[in-house]
């Protein structure tokens, strides 16, 4: 490979300010854990998250600092059609985000748009539970987050070593 990513992977959520950057965050650690930091691209940005920047809460910040990711450079942006150009790989947390995505999409576009759950089967649900709404703390969000991301990073991994045979 030339150097450049193979996957290119964006995180959607609502705001930018919770599931996905400390999703991406995640994920960029388990890049290096899996040793594919140079074939895997990873970035975030929010369905609504508006035209202002912000920064993650206060809570995700300190819960990030916790679990060893760095989110205090972190600014939400707001996700839009520009951002989609050359991702492989468009994964939402929450429904309304596919759709938002969906809408956005273009017959050009040769990546794919999936949800996060999809890479668990012992999730039991469709999308996560959003902790900024209050429907979960970040600690139960993050194990989630966990078993969605091993599960991404083992495909990831299969299809790099398929690739390479």
């Amino acid at each position: 490979m030339s150097g450049a990513a193979s996957h290119l992977v964006l995180f959607v959520d609502d705001t930018d300010t919770s599931l996905a950057p400390l999703t991406a965050a995640y994920c960029r650690s388990l890049a290096q854990e899996y040793h594919l930091s140079r074939s895997v691209q990873i970035d975030s940005a929010g369905s609504h998250a508006g035209k202002a920047t912000r920064s993650v809460p206060s809570d995700l910040l300190r819960f990030s600092i916790q679990q060893g990711l760095s989110l205090e450079a972190h600014r939400s942006r707001q996700l839009e059609a520009e951002h989609l150009q050359a991702r492989t790989l468009v994964i939402c947390m929450r429904e309304d985000n596919f759709w938002f995505v969906r809408n956005l999409w273009t017959e050009e576009l040769t990546g794919e748009v999936r949800m996060f759950s999809e890479w668990t089967t012992q999730l039991g649900m469709r999308e996560l539970p959003e902790p900024l709404y209050g429907e979960v703390t970040y600690e139960k969000a993050f194990i989630w987050i966990r078993q969605c991301s091993r599960g991404l990073f083992d495909q990831i991994r299969h299809e790099r070593e398929g690739r390479e045979e």
